[in-house]
């Protein structure tokens, strides 16, 4: 109760996060905090439609009692548009970024790793447009939230979000197949015009 939280979870990635928000429950309930003015939990929990939101009606009530407030991104509902949860972080933006300049901010993702990707680029968006940040001071940003462990992240699959120099090697792995598939074709070529004489 000590730090704002932002919990990011995404079908079944909102399970250990029940864990933080139980624990906070309780904590307010004991303590009988009711001002959390700079202290609250974001929860952006998504998943495919109304129908799929595990752990609704718990949430619901937790968001009533104050002990969160829930950010719900349906990617497959019938009755609005489509919403993922990197969607939803860039739609609170402005207030999020207020709380990730906070040095007692605290971050938390669960799920895949292209969502946790897609959410890290969504923050770095966020501290850019508002906090008026270069894209480096924003990556910085958050690598120094990672090294003071207030970004943690379980996630499945390959993440790349953390390492910046993914792209770079990424795109000098496609250079150098570029040219390796130019020399094929320059030799070739040149083969081709051998035997042509």
């Amino acid at each position: 109760l000590e730090s704002p939280v932002i919990l990011v979870g995404a079908g079944t990635g909102l399970a250990p996060m029940m864990g933080f928000v139980q624990d906070r429950a309780i904590a307010l309930k004991k303590e009988g905090n009711t001002d959390l003015d700079g202290l609250e939990c974001h929860l952006f929990f998504g998943c495919r439609s109304e129908e799929e939101a595990i752990y609704k009606q718990k949430l619901d009530e937790y968001e009533r009692s104050d002990v969160l407030k829930l950010h719900l991104a349906l990617s497959r509902s019938k009755v609005q548009p489509k919403m993922y949860v990197q969607d939803a972080v860039e739609r609170c933006g402005e207030h999020l970024a207020s709380l990730l300049i906070d040095e007692n901010c605290h971050y938390y993702v669960c799920g895949d790793a292209r969502m946790g990707d897609e959410c890290y680029e969504a923050f770095v968006n966020v501290l850019r447009k508002f906090c008026k940040m270069s894209r480096i001071q924003a990556v910085n940003h958050l690598k120094r939230m990672r090294v003071e462990e207030r970004w943690q992240y379980d996630l499945w699959g390959v993440s790349t979000a953390m390492d910046e120099s993914y792209a770079a090697s990424k795109e000098l792995t496609r250079k150098k197949r570029a040219n390796r598939a130019m020399n094929w074709l320059n030799r070739m070529n040149s083969v081709n015009e051998e035997e042509i004489m």
